[in-house]
């Protein structure tokens, strides 16, 4: 069994991170995968995935980004029908090997919890996502102004799992801030 993932506390001034989110707010991808792929370079999230499409730039465009930003990345195999006659590929990006091979080999639609682990989900998230009895209903749900990121809140750690939606988001509006805004429509 995987161990916890436990976000980075990131250098807010580092240059590095500053370099490398440059290069992938250069590259032609949704804003929702962009911003999950730079909460995996901020350390914030262990892994991400990426479906390319027809009008996004070329595989080559988007893996010279992925390398120069110092992400570790694979093509996902896919067995069932294609998604969309416009996908081109679909990747999974991690920053350490271990992480991208877990990802590579899960299947999302059967393992939940492994899934919801390399997503950077709370624990009791999962759970909730996983024993529907354990959500929060939908009309108790807390003010998500300003959250750009969601998933299923739990009945026990909707604070919790607020807190990590808020800080995923105030990193992209900091760090990426088009994309932010893009985002908060």
């Amino acid at each position: 069994m995987a161990k916890e993932f436990v976000p980075s506390s990131f250098d807010r001034e580092n240059a590095e991170y500053r370099r490398k989110i440059e290069i992938l707010n250069a590259v032609r991808i949704g804003p929702e995968q962009k911003a999950q792929i730079i909460l995996v370079v901020l350390g914030l999230k262990p892994a991400a995935e990426l479906a390319l499409y027809e009008d996004n730039d070329n595989v080559e465009t988007i893996e010279a980004a992925l390398r120069q930003a110092g992400l570790l990345f694979t093509k996902k195999e896919t067995d069932g029908p294609v998604k969309s006659k416009r996908l081109v590929c679909e990747y999974a990006i991690a920053n350490d090997a271990s992480t991208l091979e877990q990802l590579s080999l899960i299947d999302s639609k059967s393992d939940h919890a492994a899934y919801g682990r390399l997503m950077g989900y709370p624990p009791s998230a999962i759970d909730a996502f996983i024993d529907k009895e354990k959500l929060l209903p939908a009309d108790e749900y807390p003010d998500m102004a300003g959250v750009i990121f969601s998933f299923k809140l739990s009945k026990d750690g909707w604070q919790a799992e607020l807190a990590t939606l808020r800080q995923w988001s105030e990193a992209i509006k900091e760090f990426a801030p088009a994309v932010y805004q893009e985002l908060d429509k």
